[in-house]
């Protein structure tokens, strides 16, 4: 490191261990604080902090009750949820709201109907007696609250953020979004997009209806949405038979590639890719998309069932019906 970060990551710890120490107020730390900065007692108990705390408590019929005082409430957040559902996600909600000065999370598995998991949290401040609820700030809001919905985005099936939106609000308005891509060097052009239907009307309402009643919904058209970009991009894939398709998940999306070089010369210059990026999204009204939670379990699937379409383009190209035409891509 050089000068200006060693100092920096130095000034950094013996801040966190003052902001420590202000919680838990060992007279050992204290002194040893006192030594090492040259502040008296008074003005290393003064408020300042680095992190500051926040108050968690989580409840639910698998671990109880969890109460503690934490810096890394997101993170904490986090790991509960993911664990919690875990065992069983299909159906799942996550709900949250404020409750000045408390934050409010309730997690739900209708399937498995065991009362679900709350979540509540609020800032703290430490003092000689013990901790004072306050008001988180605008930088508390503006780094957290977006954090926190991201971790539920990509673990449960509904979820009302903290502005009261909920996501998706109808399962039968969700589309697989393909963005066509050409990368020269490295300036990515954006070329065409298509946008995949599920066909939800296609679906009988006996099968919709048992699989609401199981709250499965989602997964049934996420199923359909699945068979129909096979139906949809496939064939575009398979005009090119002989290049080299790779596919991967890249954060909430699924990613098809090619590389293709000049066969005379492998120059850089010569050197480009076509990107297909497939993404879940909820067509709230047409050509407009907001984004919806997408568990990483979902993007994983789809992309291995894509690789082993891939493997034989002949037997993957599926035919189109006089009433289902390959659709294609339109101009961005």
């Amino acid at each position: 490191y050089s000068k200006d970060e060693a100092l920096k990551f130095l000034t950094e710890d013996v801040a966190g261990n003052i902001e420590n120490m202000q919680l838990v107020r060992n007279p050992d730390e204290v002194q040893r604080l006192i030594q090492l900065t040259g502040l008296s007692e008074s003005e290393l108990l003064s408020p300042a902090y680095l992190y500051g705390f926040w108050f968690l408590s989580v409840s639910s019929s698998k671990n109880r009750r969890i109460t503690e005082v934490t810096s890394a409430v997101g993170k904490r957040i986090d790991e509960e949820i993911q664990e919690y559902l875990n065992s069983w996600e299909l159906g799942s909600t996550v709900c949250m709201w404020r409750d000045k000065p408390w934050f409010r999370i309730k997690i739900t598995r209708p399937q498995i109907q065991d009362g679900g998991m709350r979540i509540d949290f609020t800032r703290c401040k430490p003092s000689a007696t013990g901790l004072e609820w306050i008001e988180a700030g605008w930088r508390d809001e503006f780094f957290l609250l977006d954090q926190i919905a991201d971790y539920a985005y990509r673990t449960a099936d509904f979820v009302t953020d903290f502005s009261n939106k909920t996501s998706p609000g109808d399962v039968y308005r969700l589309r697989l979004v393909v963005t066509e891509r050409t990368h020269y060097m490295t300036s990515p052009k954006k070329n065409r997009l298509m946008v995949v239907n599920g066909r939800g009307d296609k679906i009988p309402e006996w099968i919709k209806e048992g699989r609401a009643e199981r709250y499965e919904s989602r997964s049934l058209f996420l199923d359909s949405l699945a068979s129909q970009l096979e139906v949809a991009l496939i064939p575009h894939l398979a005009k090119h038979p002989d290049w080299p398709w790779m596919v991967f998940n890249n954060d909430s999306s699924v990613v098809i590639e090619s590389e293709n070089r000049s066969p005379l010369r492998f120059s850089v210059a010569e050197c480009w890719i076509l990107r297909y990026e497939i993404c879940l999204k909820e067509e709230v009204a047409p050509g407009v998309f907001d984004r919806v939670p997408v568990r990483v379990k979902e993007m994983q699937a789809l992309k291995e069932r894509l690789e082993k379409r891939l493997k034989e383009l002949d037997k993957a190209c599926i035919p189109p019906t006089d009433d289902q035409p390959v659709p294609d891509f339109e101009p961005v």
